[in-house]
Formats: C-alpha cells, structure tokens, sequence
C-alpha cells in the first residue's frame, strides 16, 4: 500500500492501481483465512483514498467516486471519529485515513 502511495505521488497512476488491488487481494485473502490480525482498517482506508486519487488522475470518474465511498464508509464506521477523546495507541493511524480522505476529496471533486 505504502509502494502504490508512492507510485502515485510520482504521477504513476495505473501502476499504484496495480499495486492497490493486489494489497486489497492480499487483504481479502489472509480475512478468508482468518490470519488477519485487528487494526487493518486504516490500511484497507488508505488503499481506497489512493485508488480514489489515481482513478480521477486517470479520467475514471465513476471507478474514483466508488473507492472514495469505500473508504468514507470505513472511516465512517470502523474508525474512531477525530473528535473522539482517545484515537487509541495508534493515533497516527487513524490521522492518515483522514488526511488520505480530505485530499480524495478534493481531488475526485474536481
């Protein structure tokens, strides 16, 4: 995930595309197998604001407006809300999520 973030800072969209939906089959696989151990919300969030950004860069509207809806609909349900008085341990993760989702924003709005 951290790669396809990286790939598309460096304006190479279609490959951080790749590299998104191999994280996410990844993540599908070790849920079904049950080696999926708590706290992969975050990650599976930022996945779907990465896929978002890279979808708009590529003229894929309809595919950016459904993966910016994936990972609004996480954060919304599955993450503790910025106003919450404990993030928990790993605060930073839940600030990337929404760090991730106000720059989708802006970006698949356009």
């Amino acid at each position: 995930m951290t790669q396809a973030w990286a790939e598309y800072r460096r304006g190479r969209f279609a490959h951080a595309i790749e590299l998104i939906e191999a994280f996410q089959k990844q993540l599908e696989d070790a849920q079904q197998s049950h080696q999926l151990s708590d706290g992969w919300d975050e990650c599976k969030a930022d996945a779907w604001f990465i896929a978002a950004m890279a979808h708009q860069q590529l003229k894929e509207t309809d595919k950016a407006r459904a993966a910016l809806d994936h990972g609004r609909e996480i954060v919304r349900t599955k993450l503790p809300g910025l106003d919450s008085r404990n993030l928990g341990p790993g605060w930073w993760d839940v600030l990337i999520p929404n760090i991730l989702q106000s720059e989708a924003d802006k970006t698949v709005s356009k």
